[in-house]
């Protein structure tokens, strides 16, 4: 089906009234039975098939966001792109989708940050304490029966609060 100027228009007004579609701070924006059941009315009230819609949108879209933000190599900071097309908003769309990527990237940074934190407790050498947890928590694993995983555990909790209780209380010596 080709489009013409009107249908395209006509496609990018009926979108942007969907913000579950384009709007990353909208509550559907994430959920994708929201965005399927939008994206089929617009095919009903389009008169088309829901992948053409999907395809004649996100094309040119894509385009316009990436040529926003490519500069040419020589271009001045300042300069801005400007698009040609007089059916794209490219101020809207550079906001949602900006934000997006920074949100990704910031969102990127942070799991390398955890990631590392993991790595340094991993690397920690093993100190009796840990080498003596292990073992207790393999014996835990070993039993078979609920009922005396749950005693044993009980007991071992017991004996540990017994013994930080006593070191507590001082000690007289009269």
């Amino acid at each position: 089906m080709c489009w013409s100027r009107k249908e395209i228009v006509e496609l990018i007004s009926l979108w942007e009234l969907l913000p579950e579609l384009w709007d990353v701070k909208s509550k559907g924006y994430r959920n994708e039975i929201k965005k399927q059941n939008a994206i089929k009315s617009l095919a009903l009230d389009l008169v088309t098939s829901e992948c053409k819609i999907t395809r004649k949108f996100h094309t040119p879209f894509h385009q316009e966001i990436g040529k926003s933000e490519t500069r040419a190599s020589g271009s001045d900071t300042d300069e801005i792109y400007i698009t040609h097309r007089s059916d794209f908003d490219l101020s809207k769309a550079n906001d949602s989708t900006i934000k997006n990527k920074k949100r990704k990237h910031n969102s990127e940074k942070q799991e390398d940050y955890d990631l590392q934190k993991v790595m340094k407790i991993l690397e920690r050498p093993a100190d009796d304490y840990q080498i003596f947890g292990d073992f207790v928590a393999a014996e835990l694993r070993r039993l078979k029966s609920p009922e005396k995983e749950r005693l044993l555990k009980q007991k071992i909790q017991r004996a540990i609060l017994d013994v930080s209780e006593s070191e507590d209380v001082p000690s007289v010596l009269s």
